[in-house]
């Protein structure tokens, strides 16, 4: 049956009070967005929740767009598919390397993707999958699973497949208008297309 679902089918993970943020980690992987090619990084991260202009400078530190160092958000997203990681400020000499503006940006192996090629022209949406690491997740992880969001299913799966001390968390499972077995949740998420996921307590 799970096979025959269409992408962003709605999961409702309702958990023990409290308990939103220890699931945070799940943003590691990433979530994915639509966005338009022409929009900048800022614009889109501005989109997210509990991303402000002051957020963005001061606690945005490190940011990669498709495995490269990103200093300037202001760049565009463009078409396609991209990958988009965001973290706090990373420990020692490489923390200080990969630092957005850093002084130390000579010392990279790769240039910036502020720095390459010429702007995309295309109308065509993009697809971002968005990575969030360690302070940010911890600090905006819980308000976007509390909204919703898109998901590779596979990844869940495995994800709960190899937690069962956060599998033990979670007191009901609703997929579509469907209760789930939470025993069985990585089982049933495993054979899905991508989906929409909510977290609430």
């Amino acid at each position: 049956m799970t096979d025959q679902l269409p992408p962003d089918t709605p999961l409702l993970l309702k958990v023990n009070k409290g308990t939103v943020p220890s699931f945070t980690t799940l943003l590691q992987s990433g979530f994915t967005i639509e966005t338009e090619p022409q929009k900048t990084i800022s614009e889109l991260l501005l989109e997210l929740p509990g991303f402000t202009e002051d957020y963005v400078d001061e606690r945005l530190q490190t940011i990669f767009l498709n495995g490269m160092p990103l200093d300037d958000v202001s760049s565009p997203v463009g078409s396609g598919k991209s990958v988009l990681a965001l973290a706090g400020h990373m420990p020692g000499l490489a923390g200080a390397i990969l630092k957005r503006g850093s002084v130390h940006a000579p010392l990279r192996s790769q240039v910036s993707v502020a720095d390459s090629s010429s702007p995309d022209e295309s109308n065509e949406p993009g697809l971002v999958r968005i990575k969030l690491f360690g302070i940010v997740a911890k600090e905006r992880g819980a308000e976007i699973l509390n909204g919703g969001a898109r998901m590779n299913s596979k990844k869940l799966a495995a994800f709960f497949r190899n937690r069962p001390e956060l599998l033990a968390k979670i007191i009901s499972a609703q997929l579509a208008d469907q209760q789930v077995e939470i025993q069985s949740l990585a089982e049933t998420l495993s054979s899905m297309p991508e989906l929409n996921l909510t977290i609430n307590d």
